[in-house]
C-alpha cells in the first residue's frame, strides 16, 4: 500500500510540472510574434486580401482579442478596412458551435470615383462573399464604426455606426444598425439602417433600407437625381436599395420640403426649372436609374412659365400647383387630382399662336379642379380671366371678336362692329370651362346673370357682346392627342431632347 502511494506521488511530481510547462509554453506561443504572423497569413488567405494585424491577446481557450487590424485592396493600394479592437468568442448553442465577433472603433470604405466594377466585386466577395455557416459565425456586433460607400452615382458615408448583424441557419443575414451622421452631416436623432442579404458564393444584397430624420437634401449626395451645386431644402424618410432579377431598384419615400425645383430637374428635358417643392413623397421608384413609378401629394410653387413654355413670352408669369394625389408611370397617368393658378401670361403671345388677331393685356388661369384617371381627363374646372395692361385699356382685334362670336354662338356680329373699328376696348373678359371627358361647357364670368364672356366699351357704354353658349362642345381626348404627337419619339430620350431644343432654342 505504501509502495503504491509512493508511485502515485512520483507520477504527480513528474506530470504536474510537465503540464504546467506545456500550458505555459502554449500561452507564450499565443502571445508570440510567430502566432500573430501565422494568424495574419490565415486571415489574408481567407479574405484573399492583404491583412495586417497589430497583436493578439488570448482571453480564454476559445476567445481572442485582435488589435489594430488593417485590410487593403491590392489593385488600388487602398485601405478598405481598419479596426482598433476585434473580439472573437465561440461556444456551443443549440448543439452546434456558435461564434460571436465584436468590432469596435473602425472604418469600412468601399470605393471612390476611380473604382471600377472589378474593385467593387472583390470588396463584396471578401466581405459578404464568405461562407459564414462554415466559419460558425452567428453574430457580429459593431460599435463606433464609420462606413463609407463612394460610387460614381451614389455616395454614402455613415458615421459612428452601431448595431448587430445576425446570420440565420438558412444562410441569410439580417443587419440592424444606427448611426449619428450621414455624409458628414450630423443628425438630431439616429439614422437607422436595415439590410437583408445572402452571403457566400451565391451572394445577393436583397434589400437595404436607410431611414433618416430631417436632413439637408444636399447631404443625401445623389448625383443623377439631385444637382449638389444648387440643392436646397430638407428630406425626411427612407431610401431603399434592392437587387432582383429585374435589376437594381432604388425607392425614395418621405417628406421633401423647402426644396428648390432647380436641383431636382437639372437632368429633365428643357430643365432645370425653378420653383419650390413641398411634397409628401409616397414613392419614387427607380429601376436601373429609370423612373418606373411616382406617387406623391403636395405643392409646387414659383414655377416660371417662361422655362416651361418659352413661346408664351411671359417672363413674369409664375404658376402654383397643389396636388391632392398623383400616381404616375412613364407610360401613363394613373391618378392625378390637382388645383392651381398662373398669372401674368402674355395674352398677346397666346392669341398670336392662333393667328386670328391680338388681345392685349395679361391672362390669368385658375384651375379649381383637375382630375385625371387612367390617362383620361375625368373632370376639369378652369377659369380664364383677361387683365388689361397696367395703366391703359385692353383691346381686342375686330377679327378675334367676330370669329369668337361665330364659333361660340353661331352668330355674325360683323354688322354691329363698323369696319372702321379694328380694335375694340374690353371692360371685362373671361370664361369658365367645365370639361367632363370629351364634353366641354363654356360659362360666363361676369354680367347680371354671370353668363357673359366678353364686355366691350363702345360709344362710352359697356356692352355684354358675347354670352356663354347653351350648347355642349365635343373636344378630342387632350391627353391622347398629346401622346399621339409625341408617339414618333417613343421613349428615346435623346430624340425628345433634340426636338425640344429645336422648338425652344436658347435665347
Amino acid at each position: 500500500m505504501l509502495r503504491r502511494r509512493k508511485i502515485l506521488l512520483v507520477i504527480s511530481l513528474v506530470l504536474v510540472p510537465g503540464s504546467l510547462a506545456a500550458t505555459g509554453g502554449y500561452a507564450a506561443y499565443l502571445h508570440s510574434d510567430s502566432y500573430r504572423l501565422r494568424t495574419e497569413q490565415r486571415l489574408s488567405a481567407l479574405l484573399t486580401l492583404p491583412l495586417q494585424l497589430g497583436r493578439i491577446l488570448p482571453l480564454s481557450l476559445s476567445s481572442r482579442e485582435l488589435s489594430d487590424i488593417e485590410v487593403f485592396l491590392p489593385r488600388r493600394q487602398a485601405r478598405v478596412f481598419a479596426c482598433r479592437r476585434a473580439v472573437w468568442q465561440e461556444g456551443p448553442r443549440d448543439g452546434r458551435p456558435y461564434g460571436v465577433l465584436v468590432l469596435a472603433d473602425g472604418t469600412l470604405t468601399a470605393g471612390d470615383e476611380g473604382w471600377d466594377r472589378a474593385d467593387y466585386e472583390q470588396m463584396l466577395r471578401t466581405g459578404l462573399g464568405q461562407d459564414f455557416a462554415r466559419l460558425d459565425l452567428g453574430e457580429v456586433h459593431i460599435s463606433g464604426m464609420d462606413i463609407a460607400w463612394r460610387g460614381r452615382t451614389l455616395g454614402l458615408h455613415v458615421g459612428d455606426a452601431s448595431g448587430v448583424i445576425l446570420f440565420d441557419s438558412d444562410g441569410s443575414g439580417q443587419a440592424s444598425l444606427s448611426a449619428h451622421s450621414l455624409n458628414d452631416c450630423a443628425v438630431a436623432s439616429p439614422i437607422n439602417i436595415a439590410a437583408h442579404f445572402t452571403p457566400g458564393r451565391a451572394m445577393a444584397l436583397h434589400e437595404v433600407v436607410l431611414t433618416v430624420p430631417r436632413i439637408a437634401l444636399s447631404a443625401l449626395r445623389l448625383p443623377g437625381w439631385v444637382d449638389q451645386r444648387s440643392a436646397l431644402g430638407w428630406f425626411k424618410g427612407a431610401v431603399t436599395y434592392a437587387e432582383s432579377a429585374e435589376g437594381q431598384r432604388i425607392i425614395f419615400a418621405g417628406a421633401l420640403d423647402e426644396a428648390n425645383l432647380e436641383s431636382l430637374t437639372a437632368g429633365v428635358i428643357g430643365g432645370p426649372f425653378h420653383g419650390r417643392v413641398d411634397i409628401d413623397l409616397q414613392e419614387a421608384n427607380f429601376l436601373d436609374r429609370r423612373l418606373s413609378a411616382l406617387r406623391f401629394r403636395g405643392r409646387l410653387s414659383g414655377l416660371r412659365l417662361s422655362e416651361i413654355a418659352p413661346g408664351l413670352e411671359s417672363p413674369q408669369a409664375e404658376a402654383e400647383l397643389r396636388i391632392q394625389q398623383a400616381a404616375l408611370t412613364p407610360e401613363r397617368i394613373e391618378t392625378l387630382s390637382a388645383s392651381g393658378k398662373v398669372a401674368d401670361v402674355s395674352f398677346e403671345a397666346v392669341t398670336r399662336m392662333f393667328g386670328r388677331g391680338i388681345i392685349t393685356g395679361k391672362l390669368k388661369v385658375v384651375i379649381e379642379a383637375l382630375q385625371i384617371q387612367d390617362d383620361h381627363i375625368h373632370y376639369a374646372d378652369i377659369s380664364l380671366y383677361a387683365v388689361p395692361p397696367a395703366g391703359e385699356a385692353g383691346s381686342i382685334d375686330r377679327d378675334v371678336l367676330i370669329s369668337a362670336a361665330k364659333d361660340l354662338l353661331g352668330i355674325d356680329i360683323s354688322k354691329v362692329l363698323p369696319a372702321m373699328i379694328q380694335k375694340v376696348e374690353y371692360a371685362q373678359m373671361g370664361a369658365h370651362l367645365i370639361i367632363e371627358g370629351t364634353n366641354l361647357r363654356v360659362r360666363g364670368t361676369h354680367g347680371p346673370d354671370n353668363d357673359t364672356l366678353v364686355t366691350v366699351k363702345l360709344l362710352g357704354r359697356e356692352w355684354g357682346i358675347i354670352k356663354a353658349p347653351e350648347r355642349i362642345f365635343t373636344i378630342p381626348d387632350l391627353i391622347a392627342l398629346a401622346r399621339q404627337r409625341l408617339a414618333p419619339y417613343g421613349h428615346d430620350y435623346q430624340r425628345v431632347r433634340d426636338w425640344w431644343e429645336r422648338h425652344h432654342p436658347e435665347e
